[in-house]
C-alpha cells in the first residue's frame, strides 16, 4: 500500500535500481541516485532544518532534479514545497514567502541575491542553496528515514501560487493524492508504459 510520494521512488530503485529516473543538462540520474538524494535532503531538512509535518519548504530557482529532490523529501516529512515563481518582482516573491509562512527557502545559483533579498525582508526564513542537495553536500543518506505515522495520500505536498494578474497571487493547495490520481489519469490517457520519457519544458512553478 502506498503511504507517500516518495514510495515511488522507494520502490523503482529496490526492483530498478540501475534505470534512469531523469536526464538533466549532461547529467544521468538513476532511480537509485534520486533515491539517495531524497532520503539525503528528507534527513538535511529534518535535522539541520528541524522542519516537521505541515511545515513549508520554498524553492526559488529552474527547474532541475533539486525541485523534484524537495517534493519527494516533503512528501516522507508531511511537509508542502512552495515553488516560486522566479518572473515576480521582489515584492511579489516577498508576499508570497511570507503568506506561505515559509521556515526555509532553497535557491539555485541564479537566485541567490533574490533569494538573499528576501530573506532580510522575511527574517523567519532560513535560507539554503540548492547546492546543499546535491550528492556529498546534504546530511549522509541513512538507510531508513522514519515515517511519521500521522502522513499519508491525504497531506497537501504542494502549496502553488497563482500569477496573480487579477490581483494577489493565490495559493493552490494540492494533496499527495491529488498528484498521484494525476499520474495516474496521465498514464492512462497517453498510454505511458515503462519505457516512456517525458520531456518537461514548462516551469515547475
Amino acid at each position: 500500500m502506498t503511504t507517500d510520494l516518495c514510495q515511488w521512488i522507494e520502490g523503482h530503485a529496490a526492483s530498478s535500481p540501475g534505470k534512469t529516473a531523469l536526464l538533466f543538462e549532461d547529467a544521468v540520474i538513476s532511480y537509485r541516485d534520486l533515491y539517495h538524494r531524497v532520503y539525503s535532503a528528507t534527513a538535511f531538512l529534518r535535522e539541520t532544518h528541524q522542519l516537521r509535518r505541515g511545515d513549508r519548504v520554498a524553492y526559488l530557482g529552474f527547474n532541475s532534479p533539486a525541485c523534484l529532490v524537495l517534493l519527494f523529501a516533503c512528501a516522507r516529512l508531511g511537509a508542502m514545497l512552495v515553488p516560486l515563481n522566479w518572473r515576480f518582482e521582489l515584492p511579489e516573491l516577498a508576499g508570497v514567502l511570507s503568506h506561505a509562512g515559509a521556515g526555509v527557502l532553497f535557491a539555485d545559483a541564479a537566485h541567490q541575491d533574490q533569494a538573499m533579498a528576501l530573506v532580510q525582508r522575511y527574517p523567519r526564513c532560513a535560507l539554503a542553496a540548492s547546492a546543499e542537495l546535491e550528492p556529498g553536500q546534504a546530511a549522509p543518506h541513512p538507510s531508513v528515514i522514519t515515517r511519521d505515522p500521522a502522513v499519508d495520500l491525504n497531506m497537501p505536498v504542494l502549496l502553488v501560487y497563482t500569477s496573480g494578474t487579477t490581483g494577489r497571487p493565490k495559493g493552490v493547495v494540492l494533496t499527495q493524492n491529488a498528484l498521484l490520481f494525476n499520474a495516474l489519469n496521465s498514464i492512462h490517457m497517453h498510454g505511458l508504459t515503462a519505457a516512456a520519457h517525458v520531456l518537461s519544458v514548462l516551469p515547475m512553478f
